[in-house]
């Protein structure tokens, strides 16, 4: 009888969880609804005000992760996102980082979003890669040359996706020793996010 009761408690704590995760996915989807679709831009580039970082720390301007426009290319199963910005990419020295995401929604038969990011520190630049609600990373090409930063991320749902919506978000933090001494952040486009229709 005990065992029966144990079993029916388990049975009730996964219909409880999957309730719990439903509720997320929906309340993902009504999010993205809402706060993402007002005034989207089409086609595969767009072009962002140069001086709109916005600082929460320090008075040193980050020109370095001022987006000034972003232009993004379907080949086969690879993602390529080239973000150029407003000063050129230095190398940076130890206590600083500078990271470039971009949040990419695929449109077909489920929808799926990525996060794809660049990660600048003084040790050189990383890229990574992971579906969004997924724990799995990899690794993705990255490379920057003066005002422009390039990302190659490989998605297999490519080739069946007809339209991607996807939004860049840069930031930059300085530290000496523990202490925050510069910090600021860039979001573009400004009013909503880009979508790109990818021929059939």
């Amino acid at each position: 009888m005990e065992t029966l009761r144990n079993l029916a408690d388990r049975k009730r704590l996964l219909a409880l969880i999957v309730v719990a995760i439903i509720a997320v996915l929906v309340t993902s989807i009504a999010i993205y609804s809402v706060y993402l679709q007002p005034r989207p831009g089409t086609g595969s580039t767009f072009s962002d005000l140069s001086g709109d970082v916005e600082l929460y720390v320090g008075t040193e301007y980050p020109g370095m992760i001022d987006v000034v426009g972003a232009s993004l290319q379907v080949s086969g199963n690879e993602l390529k996102i080239i973000i150029s910005v407003r000063d050129p990419i230095p190398n940076l020295a130890a206590g600083q980082d500078a990271q470039y995401n971009v949040t990419a929604i695929l449109q077909n038969s489920a929808l799926k979003a990525y996060e794809i990011s660049a990660d600048l520190t003084s040790t050189g630049l990383t890229g990574h890669i992971v579906e969004l609600g997924e724990s799995n990373t990899t690794t993705c090409q990255t490379t920057y040359d003066q005002k422009s930063l390039t990302i190659r991320a490989p998605i297999d749902e490519l080739q069946s996706t007809k339209e991607i919506d996807w939004f860049v978000l840069t930031t930059y933090d300085k530290y000496n020793g523990t202490q925050l001494t510069s910090s600021g952040s860039d979001i573009a486009p400004k009013d909503g996010y880009q979508t790109t229709f990818l021929k059939s």
